[in-house]
Order: C-alpha cells, then sequence, then structure tokens
C-alpha cells in the first residue's frame, strides 16, 4: 500500500521526506500505532528540521568588507612586482655568468691556438712549458708515493737507460741516508734498518722469481755497481719481516726485497745488497 510500511502484521502510515528537509521526528506519544522506538525508527509526522544551507567560497568572499579586499589586492600587487624584479635581476645574473663563461673559453681557444696555455692565475706559457709543469705534478705524485714505500714501476719506452730516467731520479731521489754507506772498501755497515753487507751472485732464478711474482720491471746494473729491478737496489732479506716485493730503505737508496739467505735467521732486520764487486 503507498504511504504505509508493514511492521508486525500491521499497516502504520509512513511520512514520506522531500528533499527540502533531511529527517522528521515525532514523539512516543504522538504516534498512532504503539511503536517500539529502541528497535526501529519509523517517520510518521513530526516538525521537520530544515537543511543546513551552505554557503560557497564566493558567498564568503561577498561578505567581507570591501576596505580589507582593497588592502588584501594592494598587498598580492605588490608581491607580484618584486617577484618580477627578482626574475629579472637573476635572469640577468645567469645571462652575465653565461657571457662571462662564453667569453673565458674563446680566451682558452685563442690562446691555444697560439700555441700557449693560460694558467689559472693569468700567466701564459709555451706548450712545451705547460707539458713540463704537468711533469711535475707527475713527479711530485711519485716522489710522495715513493716516501711512502711503495712501489712504483719503470717509465716505459726507456731502451735500457734506466738511470737516466725522470721516474728512476725521483723515486730515488724521495729518500736520502747520511748515515755510513755500504761500499766494496766497507763492506758492513748499520744503515736505516740495521747491519747491511754485500754479495755478488748470478741473479738470474732471483729474476725468474720475481717474474713469477708478477714483477716485469728490467734488469741492469747501476753505474755504482748495485744490482737493480726497475727503480729499485736488489737486495736479500728475512721475508718473515719483509716480504717479498717489500720496498725497504737502505744506506744506497731505496731497495726492493728479492732474495733472502743464511743470514736472516741470525739477524733478521739484516739487508744484503747485491751489487757486482
Amino acid at each position: 500500500m503507498d504511504g504505509y510500511e508493514k511492521d508486525k502484521g500491521l499497516w502504520i502510515p509512513v511520512v514520506p521526506v522531500s528533499s527540502k528537509y533531511e529527517f522528521a521526528t515525532i514523539s512516543p506519544e504522538r504516534a498512532l500505532v504503539p511503536v517500539d522506538f529502541n528497535k526501529r525508527a519509523i517517520v510518521l509526522s513530526c516538525k521537520t528540521v530544515e537543511k543546513k544551507k551552505r554557503t560557497g567560497f564566493w558567498k564568503k568572499l561577498r561578505q567581507i568588507p570591501r576596505e580589507k579586499l582593497i588592502k588584501a589586492m594592494i598587498v598580492i600587487e605588490v608581491i607580484a612586482i618584486l617577484l618580477t624584479v627578482i626574475g629579472i635581476y637573476w635572469g640577468f645574473n645567469v645571462e652575465s655568468a653565461i657571457n662571462r663563461s662564453r667569453m673565458t673559453a674563446k680566451k682558452y681557444a685563442i690562446v691555444f691556438a697560439k700555441n700557449t696555455v693560460l694558467f689559472d692565475d693569468g700567466s701564459e706559457t709555451t706548450k712545451a712549458s705547460a707539458g713540463k709543469a704537468v711533469m711535475n705534478v707527475k713527479m711530485k705524485h711519485i716522489r710522495d708515493l715513493a716516501a711512502k714505500l711503495e712501489y712504483i714501476p719503470e717509465e716505459e719506452n726507456v731502451d735500457g737507460d734506466i738511470e737516466n730516467t725522470e721516474t728512476y731520479k725521483t723515486v730515488q731521489g724521495a729518500y736520502s741516508w747520511s748515515g755510513s754507506v755500504l761500499s766494496r772498501s766497507v763492506g758492513t755497515v748499520t744503515g736505516p734498518n740495521g747491519r747491511e753487507t754485500y754479495y755478488n751472485l748470478n741473479m738470474s732464478g732471483v729474476v725468474d722469481i720475481m717474474r713469477n711474482k708478477g714483477n716485469t720491471d728490467t734488469y741492469w746494473v747501476r753505474s755504482d755497481g748495485c744490482k737493480m729491478l726497475g727503480n729499485y737496489i736488489m737486495v736479500a732479506a728475512n721475508m718473515d719481516v719483509y716480504p717479498r716485493g717489500s720496498i725497504v730503505r737502505s744506506s744506497r737508496g731505496l731497495a726492493i726485497v728479492c732474495d733472502t739467505g743464511g743470514f736472516a735467521r741470525s739477524n733478521p732486520n739484516q739487508l744484503d745488497i747485491a751489487v757486482d764487486w
């Protein structure tokens, strides 16, 4: 039945709710039939509660006093002008920086084209001098490593003349000794690590061992008679103290441990320097 709702076998009139109203209420005393309001709420007839009318943003805006709106608009315009000025200033600085970079690059290009090099301090030099400057930086790096007893391989493409290469001179120049120096006439000295002696044997077997360990430096004899492997004097030592391939100081310069001997048992710090005397 239209307008009624069945409840426990009874048809009860129901008041439809229109879109204008949100809900309706009724008190138990005014109900037309007995109703259990704890179990079910049935809308019959009642006073109505009108929906709250929503107000939009623009309506709220229209409610703001005109004087406040004018002040807010002035503040917004001032901020916009400031942002525009900042943007123009920043853009001008960026463009100036780009132009300066272009001019610098152009200057460098012109300098190189004229066969010169421009350094950061504004000084100019020839390419030959620039190459020398680069070499000086490289040699300083090698000297620092050599002073820390780090291994430096021989210079490439030297045609066997290692003693006159810049790398060899730099490595051996990274260390100096002011004490007694081992020589043919002075066969035993106290060097930077302790007792030093010398021996003169065929080194081919020792060189082969070093090759098997990965060393590819040239075997040669220095002008003072020291037997060399690359940039270093060949020495024998106690390999428990100085493992094979270690770089050590000696009275005759920086050396590389390639060999050992019976002396190592009685004097673990002794070095036996390989010579051709």
